[in-house]
C-alpha cells in the first residue's frame, strides 16, 4: 500500500502528540501545525496529504478559511477532519462546508482510527479508481532516432491520446515519479544503456505504468527479458504504426479493465464492512446482530457457557431533539452515545446500533445482574455528557436519556425472537414507568407473573436479515449521492404499494420491496463527479452511468438472501417496447417487479431537484407517464399507478 500523509492542526501541543502517535502507529507519515496559517504555509509546499486533523479555533486564520483552502486544493482536496470544541451551530456549519467528519475532544484513540481509516477508504473509493477510469492516457516516448519518433508521436496523437517526449531515461524517470503518465515507449537500445534498465525495472518493482519497448535490433533473450520484466509489449523496426496503435490501445484497455475490477473489489469490501457494521457509529448492525445472537445461543445449547444477555436501549425524546435541534445534532447524539457503548462493553460482548435511536447488546456469559452493571455505567456517561460545558451538545432541547431493557437466558432458554421480544417489552415497561431507566424481563416476572404470555413472537429470521442488509446499503447510497437521500427507500415502500394494488403475491412484493430499496445500489461504483454533474452528460458518461446496473447486479449477487433480487435490478431499465438496457427485454419478458419499479422510479425521479435541474409538478410528472405508456411502461402498471395517484 502507498505511504499515506496525516497533517494535523492544533495548538494544543497533547492534542497534536497524542493525534501523531495514532497515525505513526497507523503506518502514517505524519506533519504538524501549530495552527491554520501555518498550515497552509506548509500544504504551500507541495506536501501531498491524505488526512487532514484539525481544530477549528486554531489562531492565525478562521477554521472555515482553512477548510475552504483545503477545498481549492488540486488534485482533488484532502479528506478534512475537524476537532469541534465549541457549540451546535459552529459544528453544523463546519460539516455543511465540506468536513468529511469530525470529532469531538478529547479524541479518544478508537475513534480516530476508525474515523481516519473510513475517511481514507471512502477517498480511495470515490476518487483514484474512478478518476482514471475516465481520463485520456498520457503516454511518455523515450526515442533517439528522429524519424522512428515521429511515427510513435503520430501514431498515438491519432488514437486521442496525449503524449510527452523525454530526451533520456534520467528525465523519464523523474517524469514518471512526478505521477500522470499511464504509458511509455521506449527504444530498447537507447545509446544510454544504465537509462533503460530501471525502466525495465520498473513493473517488477509495483508500478503500474506501461511499459512497450520497441527495437531495431530484435533480439529473443532481450524480449524474454523485458516482458519477465513486466513489459507490456515488445515492437520490432521498422515501426508498423498499425501495429503500434493496437498495442497502445489494448495496453490502455486491459489497465482500464484491472481500474475496474479493483474499484468493484473496493466496493465489496466496502459492501461487506457496511453489511455488518454501521456507518453512523462505528458499532454492528442490527442485520449482524441478529445473526450472532442466534449464534450466541447455540453457544449456549452446546453449552460453551451457562447464560448470556441481551440489553435494547432507546434514547429518550429523540424525535424532538431532531426536530427541535435539526438531524445533523441527531447524528452527533447517535455517535455520542456510540462511543459510549463501545468503550463500555467488553472486547467479548456485541454492540449494535439496530435502527434509529436502538441499540442491542448482546453479552456473552453474563447474566440479568451482570448487564444491569453494564447498563448503569453507560447511563452514569451519559449522564455526565449532559453537565459537561462548551461542547458540541450544550444547546439540546432536552437532556440525553437513554431506557434499557434486558432479557437473560440459560441453557433451557428460549429462541432468540422470544428473548429479543421479551427485552423489548421490558423497555416499552421501562418507558412507561418513567422513574426508572433499566427494567429486566425477569423482574416484570416476578412483580407481575401474568405478563408472560402477553406478546405474539413470529420468527422471520431471515427475512428480518436481509431488510435490514439492503437498508444498511440503501443508507450507503444515500451518503454516495446527498441529493437523492431516501429516494431508495421511497421507491421502494411505493413499489410495494403499487405491487398491493396489482394483487401481486408476498413472494413477488418481497422482491419489490428489496429491488426498490436497492435499485441504485450500483451507483456506489460511478464517480460523484458524473452523478453531481449539473451540465448535460457527455456521451462516455452516459455509458458510465448505465454501468451501475451491472455493479449493481454483482453486487447484490454476492449477498447471501438477496441473490434473487439481481434478476430484477437488472431489468429496471428495460422498456415495455425493447429499446432499453441492458439486454432489450421486451414486454413481459421484463420481470414484473422491474416493471412496477421502473414506473415509480421514474416518477420519483423526475418530481426530486437533480444537480442539473429542479424537480417537475406532479403533473408534469404524471403527463410524462402517460407519454411513455406502452413504449417505456407496461400500460396496465401504469393504469394502477394512476389510480393510485388519484387516491391521494
Amino acid at each position: 500500500m502507498n505511504k499515506r500523509t496525516l497533517l494535523v492542526v492544533d495548538d494544543n501541543i497533547m492534542t497534536r502528540q497524542h493525534i501523531l502517535s495514532v497515525a505513526q502507529n497507523m503506518e502514517f507519515d505524519v506533519e504538524e501545525a501549530e495552527n491554520a496559517a501555518e498550515a497552509i504555509e506548509l500544504l504551500k509546499k507541495g506536501i501531498a496529504i491524505n488526512v487532514v486533523i484539525g481544530d477549528i479555533r486554531t489562531s492565525g486564520a478562521s477554521g472555515m478559511e482553512f477548510l475552504k483552502s483545503l477545498k481549492a486544493k488540486s488534485p482533488p482536496p484532502v479528506i478534512m477532519l475537524a476537532t469541534i470544541d465549541g457549540t451546535v451551530v459552529i459544528s453544523k456549519e463546519f460539516v455543511t462546508g465540506g468536513a468529511f467528519e469530525y470529532l469531538t475532544k478529547s479524541i479518544e484513540t478508537a475513534s480516530i482510527e476508525k474515523t481516519v481509516d473510513t475517511a481514507d477508504y471512502h477517498k480511495q473509493l470515490s476518487e483514484k479508481p474512478q478518476v482514471e477510469l475516465t481520463k485520456t492516457p498520457k503516454v511518455l516516448v523515450l526515442e533517439d532516432n528522429t524519424s522512428c519518433k515521429n511515427i510513435i508521436e503520430t501514431a498515438i496523437k491519432e488514437i486521442g491520446y496525449d503524449i510527452v517526449a523525454a530526451p533520456n531515461g534520467t528525465e523519464a524517470l523523474s517524469l514518471i515519479n512526478q505521477g500522470g503518465f499511464e504509458m511509455i515507449v521506449v527504444n530498447s537500445r537507447f545509446p544510454d544503456k544504465d537509462d533503460i534498465i530501471p525502466l525495465m525495472n520498473m513493473n517488477a518493482k509495483g508500478s503500474d505504468v506501461i511499459v512497450i519497448f520497441v527495437t531495431d535490433s530484435p533480439d529473443i533473450d532481450m524480449a524474454v527479458q523485458a516482458i519477465k520484466k513486466g513489459a507490456y509489449d515488445f515492437i520490432p523496426k521498422p515501426l508498423d504504426a498499425e501495429r503500434l496503435k493496437t498495442s497502445v490501445r489494448t495496453a490502455w484497455e486491459k489497465k482500464r479493465h484491472d481500474l475496474q475490477e479493483r474499484l468493484l473489489l473496493l466496493l465489496y469490501e466496502e459492501i461487506k464492512k457496511n453489511a455488518i457494521n454501521d456507518t453512523l457509529t462505528g458499532l454492528r448492525n442490527g442485520g449482524y446482530a441478529t445473526m450472532r445472537l442466534e449464534e450466541e445461543i447455540k453457544r449456549v445449547k452446546r453449552g460453551d457457557y451457562d447464560t448470556f444477555a441481551v440489553v435494547i436501549g432507546d434514547i429518550d425524546n429523540f424525535r424532538m431533539i431532531n426536530d427541535k435541534a435539526g438531524r445533523h445534532i441527531g447524528d452527533v447524539v447517535l455517535k455520542q452515545i456510540g462511543n459510549i457503548v463501545k468503550e463500555t462493553v467488553r472486547k467479548t460482548d456485541i454492540a449494535s446500533r439496530t435502527d434509529g435511536d436502538e441499540f442491542m447488546m448482546i453479552l456473552p456469559g453474563t447474566d440479568c445482574y451482570g448487564a444491569e452493571l453494564m447498563v448503569k455505567k453507560v447511563i452514569k456517561r451519559i449522564m455526565e455528557i449532559n453537565r459537561q460545558e462548551h461542547t458540541s451538545l450544550q444547546d439540546l432541547p432536552v437532556d440525553i436519556t437513554m431506557s434499557f431493557g434486558i432479557s437473560c437466558i440459560d441453557c433451557a432458554g428460549p429462541e432468540f425472537v422470544e428473548l429479543l421480544a421479551k427485552a423489548d417489552y421490558a423497555l416499552y415497561e421501562c418507558k412507561m414507568l418513567r422513574d426508572e431507566k433499566c427494567l429486566t424481563y425477569e423482574r416484570l416476572l416476578r412483580e407481575k407473573p401474568h405478563n408472560e404470555g402477553l406478546f405474539e413472537i413470529t420468527d422471520e429470521f431471515e427475512k428480518e436479515i436481509s431488510n435490514k442488509i439492503a437498508y444498511s446499503l440503501a443508507s450507503l447510497i444515500d451518503h454516495k449521492d446527498m441529493r437523492t437521500r431516501n429516494h431508495s427507500k421511497l421507491v421502494s415502500a411505493l413499489s410495494v404499494r403499487l405491487g398491493k394494488y396489482l394483487c401481486l403475491p408476498d413472494e413477488t412484493l418481497y422482491k419489490i420491496q428489496m429491488g426498490g430499496m436497492l435499485h441504485d445500489i450500483g451507483k456506489l461504483g460511478v464517480s460523484l463527479e458524473i452523478l453531481g454533474k449539473r451540465d448535460k452528460l457527455t456521451a462516455e458518461e452516459i455509458e458510465t452511468l448505465k454501468r451501475h446496473v451491472e455493479i449493481g447486479v454483482k453486487i447484490v449477487s454476492s449477498i447471501h438472501n438477496l441473490e434473487m433480487v439481481a434478476p430484477v435490478i437488472a431489468s429496471i431499465y428495460e422498456r415495455w417496447d425493447g429499446t432499453g438496457y441492458p439486454n432489450g427485454l421486451k414486454g413481459e419478458k421484463i420481470p414484473i417487479e422491474s416493471r412496477v419499479i421502473a414506473v415509480v422510479n421514474t416518477y420519483l425521479a423526475m418530481r426530486i431537484d437533480r444537480a442539473y435541474r429542479k424537480g417537475v409538478a406532479d403533473s408534469t410528472a404524471i403527463e410524462e407517464l402517460l407519454k411513455n405508456r406502452g413504449k417505456q411502461f407496461d400500460p396496465q402498471i401504469i393504469d394502477a399507478f394512476l389510480q393510485i395517484q388519484r387516491q391521494r
